[in-house]
């Protein structure tokens, strides 16, 4: 499971540098953010996309943010619903079961990884 996660967010990670290329380059940033939580699999699985992600772009920062899953949940609400952005990261894990809430709500808000993930990658329960 920590592998095949890892690898969802190895190619989130290529499709989140792919939407910040213009961000980086209208502010020199070269820095892409990850908030999860659970250091024994979510935090390790992030680590993993990282360490994969880097090899070949050792030109792009990825930090992995650890915090407990409320503050998560806090901040994404706070920030989405106010419209404010600033310091939300480019990745974030989120259960199933919230994500559907998030996507309804914020539907402009979310990248479209359709074009480098495809449905078939997916157990039938996560694209309900």
């Amino acid at each position: 499971m920590a592998i095949a996660l890892a690898g969802v967010m190895t190619l989130a990670l290529q499709h989140a540098e792919a939407q910040m290329k213009e961000k980086r380059e209208q502010k020199d940033d070269k820095k892409l953010t990850i908030w999860a939580w659970d250091e024994a699999f979510n935090i390790k699985a992030a680590n993993e996309a990282k360490e994969i992600y880097t090899k070949d772009h050792s030109d792009v920062e990825v930090e992995v943010v650890t915090m407990a899953q409320d503050d998560i949940v806090a901040k994404l609400n706070t920030s989405l619903s106010s419209g404010s952005y600033e310091g939300l990261p480019d990745i974030v894990l989120i259960e199933d079961y919230r994500i559907q809430g998030y996507l309804t709500a914020y539907q402009d808000e979310f990248a479209d990884l359709s074009d480098i993930a495809s449905p078939d990658d997916f157990a039938s329960y996560k694209l309900v």
